[in-house]
This record gives C-alpha cells, structure tokens and sequence, in this order.
C-alpha cells in the first residue's frame, strides 16, 4: 500500500518549514555571538581565527543539545511522576539508571536514532483513560522553558557579560528547536516524535491501549518478569491503524511472548501478517521485523532465499548501530552459525552476548536472549558440530 501523494506533498512541506525556521534561529544565533562574543574577546583576523571561531560555535552547539536532551528527558520524568507513573530507567546516550533491588545501578543500553528515554511503569488503571497527554509533552515543555528562558535573560538584563549572551542565546535556541523537532507531530530517523505519538492516541483509542500496553510490558521486563510469564490478553492487538508506531510495538510484544515460549510457527505467522503494512511501517520497526524474520528462516528452516534478500547491507547497517541491544546478538549468531556455517564467529557473537547481558539493563528480556542463544549453540552442525 503506497503512501497517498498528498500526505507525501504535506510531509515535504512541514520539513521545508522546519528548515527555514532553523536556518533562522541558528543565523541569529550565529551572528550575535559573532558580535558580542567574538567580536569583544577575538581582535584578530584570519583563516586560524575564523577556523577557532567556528570550532567554538560548534563545541557551544554541541554542548547546548547535550543539556537539552537531558533537560527533555527530566521533562518526561517530572511530567510523568506527576501524572502517577512511576520510575523504571532513565538514560542518556547509552548510559542508563535503573532502580534494582533497592539500589540504583548504571547499565548499558541505546536505541539508534534516540539521545536518551525516560520509561516510567503507568499507573495501574484502564488502560484508556491512563493520562498520556502531560507525561508525553513532558519533554517538550521543558525544551521550551529552558529555551525562552535563557534569551529572556538576555532581552532584560543588558549587562549580562557578552561571552555569556552568546552562549545564552544558543542554548536557548537550541532549547526551541528541540521543542519544536519534538512536538511538531514528525517521524524523524525512522522513530515518531512525541508530538507524533500524542496524535495518533488522540485520533485512535486503539494506540492508547497500545501505549499503555508498551509501557507496562517494557516497564515489567525491566523489573525480570519475562514475555511468557505475562498474560497475552494484556497486549494482544485488536485492531485499528497496525502500520502505527504504538500498534507495531504492541505486535511485536506479542511476538516476543511467542518468541520466548519458543512458538517459532506462531512468530512467523504473526510477523507474516505486517507484510502488506510494511511500505508504511517506520525504518526502525522494519529492520526488527526483518532481523526476526531473518532468525526465524534459519531456526524454522536453515536457510532461505528470504534470508538471503533481507540480509542486506542496509539491514547489516542498522545491526551493526544496535550492537548495544542483546537481541541483534543472536540474530547475528544464527546468520554466522546456520546461513554462513561459520562456527567460530558463532563462538564469539554467542560470548559477545553473554558479556552484554553482564552490563543490560532489562532482565527479563536478558533471560529470554540467553535461553534463545543457548538453544543456538546446542544445534548441531552437520551432526557432528556445535558451538
């Protein structure tokens, strides 16, 4: 199914917009701190200054966006704890915070195309009036207080020095932008914003129930709780939109319940049934199902044509951006060990995945990875072999 021409003109549009408002903010940007900062504090001319001045502009840049992701993510947090969430992780980059056992702990973990998630358990009622609306935008209402913020400081108080105007203005503007990338509803690297997931539970009931289905089920992997231990009535899809974000991640939780019960058939059967939603289903949700697929063949059948056309040098790229994720351990273990028949790189993909598991920050999930890739390294090779 093609997406319809005019959503496509629209989708187009809303970017050059975005653009053009970026290419001012960051031109302002750029010229007031070329006025008060460079122009008070760098006398000199020539190819070595402009070259420091730019590298200067960037180092503030770079530094602004770093606090603005941690300023969206304390927004998601402070919004959802007051909406009756509760805590699960917190992470920026690759650095996440769980709560363990009673102990706060730092572990490993990312997802590509995301600076940081903030996963909070949602409180314990129906699931269609859970409050979605504040704890989403959470992040977004942060990013624009602590963007007008900082140039009103700079509109009122004119003795504000200017090295500090300068890097004031930028982070302010760098707090606006990442308002706006993030509540303007978009799909951006292959990942809907949150302005995006607003919307879509706005318009279905059907992606409420989702969303909250997807947080208690991340949120009770978090806690060791694996899929088959839960009930699959909690986050079985019941139809509307299934190329939505929110309605593919309910999908693929219930793949993950059949996945663990290692109902192979079931998986595939499940997986098989998105094929006509794929045109229209986000990047990042077509390469898990694609790497699923890929290990379902091999286990289901050894190896395949299907393989062989999935595992593309796109799809190796996106593998290769989730090495932080122990799922993609054993899609490569299983390609190595039953596609390739390279026992050896099998070997060290299956010991890659036990180290992850030391430093992952999601049980239940590290459970399901382990037994899946022990089933692996029992299967013989040519009847004689194993890892």
């Amino acid at each position: 199914m093609k997406e319809p021409r005019c959503k496509k003109i629209n989708k187009g549009t809303a970017f050059i917009i975005i653009g053009l408002i970026l290419g001012v903010i960051f031109g302002v940007l750029i010229s007031a701190i070329a006025i008060n900062f460079m122009g008070t504090y760098f006398k000199e001319e020539g190819i070595l200054m402009e070259i420091i001045k730019v590298l200067i502009v960037f180092v503030l840049v770079l530094a602004s966006f770093l606090i603005q992701i941690i300023i969206h993510e304390s927004g998601h947090l402070v919004c959802g704890l007051l909406s009756g969430y509760t805590f699960v992780s917190f992470r920026i980059g690759s650095a996440t915070i769980i709560r363990d056992e009673g102990k706060w702990k730092i572990k490993k973990f990312s997802i590509p195309g995301t600076g940081g998630q903030c996963l909070l358990m949602p409180p314990e009622e129906d699931e269609e009036r859970v409050p979605f609306i504040l704890y989403n935008l959470g992040g977004v209402i942060f990013n624009l207080v602590f963007g007008i913020m900082p140039i009103l400081i700079v509109v009122f108080f004119n003795e504000t020095a200017p090295w500090l105007k300068g890097f004031l203005l930028v982070f302010g503007g760098v707090g606006i932008i990442s308002a706006l990338l993030n509540g303007i509803p978009l799909k951006i690297t292959g990942i809907a914003n949150d302005g995006s997931n607003v919307m879509s539970m706005i318009k279905d009931k059907e992606a409420r129930k989702a969303f909250y289905s997807q947080l208690r089920f991340n949120g009770l992997l978090s806690m060791g709780v694996r899929p088959r231990e839960m009930n699959i009535d909690d986050f079985k899809f019941q139809g509307g939109d299934a190329s939505s974000p929110l309605n593919i991640a309910l999908i693929l939780m219930e793949y993950n319940y059949y996945l663990d019960k290692m109902e192979f058939e079931k998986g595939r059967e499940l997986l098989n049934s998105l094929n006509p939603y794929l045109n229209n289903i986000l990047g990042i949700y077509r390469y898990e199902i694609a790497c699923e697929k890929i290990f379902l063949e091999l286990v289901l059948n050894g190896e395949s044509n299907l393989v062989q056309r999935l595992y593309n040098k796109e799809l190796l790229k996106y593998i290769n951006a989730c090495k932080g994720m122990i799922s993609k351990k054993r899609v490569e273990m299983s390609y190595e060990l039953l596609f390739k028949r390279d026992i050896n790189k099998a070997r060290v993909i299956y010991e890659e995945g036990k180290a992850l598991a030391k430093t992952y920050p999601i049980k239940g999930e590290i459970e399901m990875e382990l037994m899946l890739m022990d089933y692996l390294n029992n299967i013989n090779i040519n009847q004689s072999n194993n890892i």
